[in-house]
């Protein structure tokens, strides 16, 4: 059985990949070969970026990425390469080629909402639907153009410290709007320090970051990402409608450790209700991923259903 199918916290999946990386740099060498077989080719391409991506290795997902562009451009792709490339372009930081993907997956019946429900059970999982979404704003800075290979990394953030206040409250009916505004306002309406669990963190993956919400029904949340800026979105339905969550936060150029931002919450019941709440967070970064070791390619492979066989045996335990 798939053991990660059991990894319901983006924590519990890093550690599980952790466990399983020797097994998977052994299905990486297995795979550097040129199998004749077109068919057999796509299956390596495709399982090759899996497994450099598990690798939390840019270097090695890159070539294979742009590779499956070239053909995109040629129209010599098929829509299981164009999907794989799809769900590898944010992590890459290449939003443009995400919108684009993403479209051609999108005519070819992929329905991003499935995506979402598929993150929504299982939060190890990136949101595509919301990363799709977030490229699609083409946001300055962060989904409007390709991110610097330099901020491409893998590392963890442990939340240290965690202070909100009240900005405002938006609302058609002014009664409703009222009515929350003071009792937010009542618990809030100064700096207040939130207690949240010792070991909550936000993972990066690549360009991109995920985190669980800190409302009273946590939601998964995914986004872009770069050394200097975060922006996570999700959403779920509730009893009373739509509720959507989304954190911005950039950080102090005085202060590396302190973020600052908004976090922007919206019920979409009758009527709708916008709160933008201040926040402050303290993020220590605890992984800082070293640099990326090449692995020395193969120089063929004389049977290369054989290596594909073992490279597959090599990578199932994930």
């Amino acid at each position: 059985m798939n053991r990660c199918a059991h990894a319901k916290s983006p924590e519990a999946y890093q550690a599980m990949v952790e466990e399983h990386t020797p097994d998977l740099e052994i299905a990486w060498r297995l795979l550097q070969c040129s199998p004749e077989d077109p068919d057999e080719q796509v299956a390596v391409r495709l399982l090759a970026l899996k497994i450099a991506t598990r690798l939390k290795s840019h270097e090695r997902m890159i070539p294979i990425f742009d590779g499956i562009i070239e053909r995109v451009n040629s129209g010599r792709v098929i829509l299981q390469e164009a999907f794989a490339a799809f769900m590898a372009a944010p992590i890459l930081g290449r939003w443009k080629a995400a919108r684009r993907l993403g479209k051609y997956a999108i005519s070819g019946g992929i329905k991003l909402e499935d995506l979402h429900k598929n993150a929504q059970q299982n939060p190890a999982i990136l949101d595509m639907k919301v990363l799709y979404e977030l490229a699609e704003e083409e946001i300055p800075g962060l989904t409007d153009e390709q991110i610097s290979i330099a901020e491409i990394r893998w590392t963890e953030y442990l939340i240290k410290g965690l202070r909100i206040k009240v900005d405002s409250v938006e609302c058609d009916d002014e009664k409703k709007r009222q009515e929350v505004q003071k009792n937010f306002q009542t618990k809030i309406q100064t700096w207040k320090v939130i207690q949240i669990p010792s070991q909550t963190k936000i993972l990066r993956s690549g360009a991109v970051v995920q985190m669980l919400s800190f409302s009273v029904h946590p939601i998964p949340m995914s986004g872009p990402a770069t050394d200097k800026r975060m922006l996570v979105r999700g959403y779920t339905d509730t009893t009373g409608g739509l509720r959507s969550e989304e954190i911005s936060i950039q950080s102090d150029p005085d202060k590396n450790e302190l973020w600052q931002g908004q976090y922007l919450c919206i019920q979409e019941d009758l009527p709708r209700v916008t709160l933008r709440i201040n926040i402050e967070m303290t993020l220590e970064e605890q992984k800082p991923s070293a640099p990326d070791k090449k692995e020395p390619e193969s120089k063929g492979c004389h049977d290369s259903k054989t290596q594909h066989t073992r490279a597959h045996t090599h990578a199932r335990t994930l």
